[in-house]
């Protein structure tokens, strides 16, 4: 209320009142299309009819756009002002973001333009691109980036979009904490159980505004490395084991075969592991010949994939097989067989000799053949000897069987030659008769024979070559007071000891 005085006459009170109007937009609406954090600039010009510079300082009246504090438009002039708009908000399906900006001009008025804008869904983050190994926890990083002045909270979901292998998972936090205008690594962690390749969409949704950003991630997901390592190691023919243990994820049962490239491996072709329980595989290596070598184990089944481990295998020289026994009187010899398992799964031709001279007694033969065979291998046999050449010595020599195939076996043998022991009787038809004496010494030697009994003759010695055998004849003539018995003596030089023979006349 205004008082109003007047000259001569009563006071007057005046009630005045006022109304503020919108002021009319300049033109028509600046529309604007953008994804949301996502930008688009457009311009707005002015014109200057004054004579002089204007120095405008824009207002505008939303965040979600911006431009220059300060804008110059020169006197007489027209100059364009670009407004860039950034939505931090997306807009719902047939709904803007609106808002205004007013230029303040110098001489007291101002120009009003409306700005619209439609924010729309935002594009991936990026493609995140790993290679991982199967069997092999991976862990990635994100960066999640708060595009706000204040702290958000993101939820994190996980959505697999295709995967060659059904037991892949990508896992995280539930949930991640990101400073005002900052970014944070998201640690993604990744595991398969099989080869291939696995997508999937990482989103990181604000529960309350339900903003959100995503990352598409494609992972490849490579052959994996070896699960462990077994070490191996015996003599050959021998046999080493150990067990590998395979756990069942999965809520069925599980069949995984096995399978070695090294042939001297021996494990189940086939095993069961039921659901969420465990398989065993037992591995045993036998060598046929000394090596030191790698191998390569595969544990594989379908749901599963490969599980391989790496063998470390050595083999080594055996020790003897046993050792063979031999007593034999001088002058006569025993044959005993050397037994040996081929393992081998081919033919094999064995070479047998001895390690020694040669020249203590012991015989064998040349080689022997052993046919292919299985785990558990096959017998084959060597024929060996002792023939001794002197009384009271112990023989030793070791037999060696070998071959490039089959590998080699060693055996000690043991010979301890004894006086010889009397033979006979000895019978003759008629006057005369004979046997068959053999030079078993190493040497040519000049034997001796005598009877003790006069009715009985044979020649009183005879030089005989080394190993060769003789027909010494024996005559009888009966003598008075004499019996039709007696015994032949061969003796030498080269030992003390003596053949005996007892004879007998069938007269």
């Amino acid at each position: 209320k205004i008082r109003c005085k007047i000259a001569d006459g009563e006071d007057l009170r005046l009630n005045l009142s006022g109304m503020c109007i919108a002021q009319k937009p300049e033109g028509e609406v600046l529309e604007f299309a953008a994804r949301v954090r996502e930008e688009e600039t457009k311009s707005i010009v002015i014109k200057n009819t004054a004579s002089e510079d204007w120095h405008i300082k824009p207002v505008i009246h939303s965040d979600m756009w911006r431009g220059p504090e300060n804008f110059l438009v020169q006197a007489n002039a027209q100059a364009e002002y670009p407004v860039t708009y950034k939505p931090f908000l997306m807009t719902k399906e047939g709904a803007k973001h609106e808002s205004t900006i007013f230029f303040p001009l110098p001489n007291g008025s101002g120009m009003l333009y409306q700005v619209a804008g439609e924010a729309a869904a935002p594009v991936s983050s990026g493609t995140v691109k790993i290679t991982a190994t199967a069997k092999a926890r991976h862990v990635e990083m994100l960066d999640v980036s708060n595009w706000l002045n204040r702290p958000q909270r993101f939820h994190c979901a996980v959505e697999v979009e295709h995967s060659d292998d059904p037991q892949a998972k990508l896992t995280g936090a539930e949930f991640i904490d990101v400073a005002g205008l900052a970014t944070r690594d998201y640690k993604l962690a990744f595991h398969s159980y099989r080869e291939g390749q696995t997508r999937a969409k990482v989103t990181f949704t604000n529960p309350e505004t339900k903003e959100y950003l995503f990352y598409e991630v494609e992972v490849t997901a490579t052959s994996p490395e070896d699960q462990g390592t077994l070490v191996l190691e015996c003599p050959v023919r021998q046999k080493a084991e150990d067990r590998i243990l395979i756990q069942n994820p999965l809520d069925e049962d599980v069949v995984f075969s096995v399978s070695c490239e090294d042939h001297q491996v021996m494990c189940s072709e086939e095993v069961v592991a039921k659901a969420r329980g465990m398989a065993h595989v037992d591995v045993a290596f036998r060598p046929i010949l000394p090596v030191e070598s790698e191998a390569k184990l595969s544990i594989t089944s379908e749901q599963l994939g490969s599980y391989p481990y790496l063998l470390r295998l050595k083999g080594v020289p055996a020790g003897a097989e046993g050792r063979m026994t031999f007593v034999v009187p001088l002058g006569g010899k025993e044959t005993q067989s050397f037994r040996f398992q081929h393992y081998a799964s081919e033919k094999a031709d064995y070479k047998c000799s001895f390690s020694g001279s040669g020249q203590n007694g012991f015989l064998c033969d040349a080689s022997v053949t052993a046919h292919p065979a299985g785990q558990e291998g096959n017998q084959a046999e060597v024929e060996v000897t002792f023939e001794p050449t002197q009384i009271g010595e112990t023989f030793r020599d070791t037999l060696v069987v070998t071959s490039p195939v089959g590998g080699e076996y060693v055996c000690p043998v043991v010979g301890r030659c004894v006086p010889p022991k009397p033979q006979g009787p000895i019978l003759l038809s008629g006057d005369s008769g004979s046997l068959s004496f053999k030079n078993v010494l190493a040497q040519e030697t000049k034997f001796t024979f005598s009877v003790d009994n006069p009715s009985f003759t044979v020649k009183p010695e005879e030089t005989i070559a080394a190993k060769k055998a003789v027909q010494v004849k024996i005559g009888y003539k009966k003598t008075e007071g004499h019996p039709g018995t007696g015994k032949l003596i061969v003796g030498c030089a080269e030992t003390p000891s003596t053949w005996v023979y007892y004879l007998k006349s069938s007269k």
